[in-house]
């Protein structure tokens, strides 16, 4: 997978950066847009933001030919709350605040607090960064074989209805009952969700190696991967469908197969259009008694039978809105006080034990439906959640204090884990995979995180284990 930074793009990646920002502040300073003397301060501080984050991003990956895990969660932090914070400084500016949902109202004054909260989580991270210690890759050809291949064939067949049946009877997905996922028996369903990567990853590596493998698994990787994106098209849940695609990118790209431009685009235009069916699909479900199949049949007709360009500009719009989270970190800043479900981090005192013990014997262990929670305490409906984005859960735990704790731990485990997986090594790949695609989002709370990271490397060192024999790798290029 030979996808390092030169030196040459790495100082003009930068230098469009810096110079991207200097133009807006000396544009927004020096013609008198903003007036605000804590806005001006907001606006310096997002320099040290870019640096923590873009030119950390940057810098990695020059260094080490690649961005670190943790770099991913950077870049995402920038784009889904630093880049939105600069889309709302002119209305920061100029009014006492914005309002949510049209139901809560934010006070500008506590921009300033978030953009604190962003920097003590970055902070934390980078102090983590000192304790990791990735292994560069030699560029190699991942070699491997399959052990006990009827299990693996009919286990991966198993996982696949399964997960059909969920779909299709409405145990998971949008509108599901949650208690199915919380409740005592949801180690059940919580392990198949864990082992589904490992299966796909697998079959990815087996499909694209150009060692040849038999018929049968190439069968059965389209038959694995098109129903892991067909649940997650009916389960009304986007990431669903978008997992599986980037599960699969990390084999295909590490044997160097490039993404035909056509590929590119029709995957783009379809990223745009699932946005308002997905919208359609959902207000179907709430308002409709009728089947998961029917209903995201009735929004797909719905969607295409409206203007294609509108379409496409309502999916952008949709998508920019998702990544906007700044307001969200301002309401966790202004509702800490508030906020009753956790604080002072006493879950982690328990989180040694309760990653790996189940609801049955621990009845009493955090659970993670506090997006759901939020959602009603916001609208005082159930059929939805929201999340604040990691930065505003870890602030809802009391504040700064909290927040750089549950970074520093976060971080900490992350860079361990870096350090430790051999990226010439399927298993390492396997590990960095699924990691990628947890990290690429800015939402989830730590301490689930961490809990859900400690269950996936189980998860995975068992499946490991039990399926594949020990690589062999053949250096390519030394």
């Amino acid at each position: 997978m030979t996808l390092r930074l030169t030196s040459i793009c790495s100082f003009y990646l930068k230098g469009v950066i810096w110079i991207t920002y200097a133009i807006f502040l000396i544009v927004l300073v020096g013609f008198g847009y903003i007036d605000n003397p804590n806005i001006l301060f907001e606006l310096l501080l997002c320099g040290i933001l870019i640096q923590l984050t873009l030119i950390t991003f940057i810098n990695h990956w020059r260094k080490y030919g690649r961005p670190l895990l943790l770099d991913w969660f950077r870049l995402t932090t920038f784009l889904a709350i630093i880049l939105n914070y600069f889309q709302l400084i002119f209305f920061l500016n100029t009014n006492r605040g914005i309002w949510v949902n049209n139901l809560v109202f934010l006070k500008s004054e506590n921009s300033m607090m978030v953009l604190v909260t962003i920097l003590t989580g970055l902070l934390a991270m980078k102090i983590t960064d000192y304790f990791s210690k990735p292994k560069q890759s030699g560029f190699v050809s991942i070699q491997f074989d399959l052990k006990n291949k009827k299990i693996f064939f009919y286990s991966t067949l198993l996982i696949a209805f399964f997960n059909l049946y969920l779909i299709l009877t409405g145990k998971i997905g949008y509108g599901s009952d949650s208690s199915i996922l919380y409740g005592t028996f949801s180690f059940i369903f919580q392990g198949f969700q864990l082992i589904t990567p490992f299966f796909l990853i697998v079959l990815a590596f087996i499909k694209f190696s150009p060692v040849r493998y038999p018929g049968k698994y190439n069968y059965l990787f389209y038959f694995f991967f098109i129903v892991q994106i067909s649940t997650g098209l009916i389960s009304g849940m986007k990431e669903s469908v978008l997992v599986p695609i980037i599960l699969i990118s990390v084999p295909y790209l590490t044997y160097n197969h490039k993404i035909p431009k056509k590929i590119i685009v029709l995957g783009f235009l379809s990223l745009l259009i699932l946005y308002p069916v997905n919208t359609v699909y959902r207000n179907i479900l709430n308002n409709k008694d009728i089947s998961r199949i029917s209903a995201f049949r009735l929004a797909t007709t719905e969607v295409l039978s409206d203007d294609f360009v509108d379409n496409l500009i309502s999916g952008g719009q949709s998508y920019s809105s998702r990544f906007s989270l700044f307001p969200w970190v301002m309401y966790s800043v202004q509702e800490e006080k508030n906020w009753t479900e956790y604080k002072n981090l006493d879950r982690y005192l328990i989180l040694p034990l309760a990653w790996i013990i189940p609801r049955t014997l621990l009845p009493d262990k955090p659970t993670s439906n506090t997006g759901a929670i939020l959602y009603k305490k916001i609208t005082g409906s159930e059929s939805n959640s929201v999340t604040p984005s990691t930065y505003g859960w870890a602030y809802f735990e009391g504040g700064l204090i909290p927040v750089f704790i549950s970074f520093l731990l976060f971080g900490l485990l992350i860079s361990i884990i870096e350090s430790k997986i051999n990226m010439d090594s399927l298993l390492g790949l396997i590990i960095f995979t699924t990691l990628i695609t947890g990290l690429i989002k800015v939402e989830a709370d730590i301490y689930f995180r961490i809990a859900g990271i400690f269950q996936l490397l189980i998860t995975i060192f068992f499946l490991y284990k039990v399926f594949i024999r020990k690589p062999k790798t053949e250096i390519l290029y030394p």
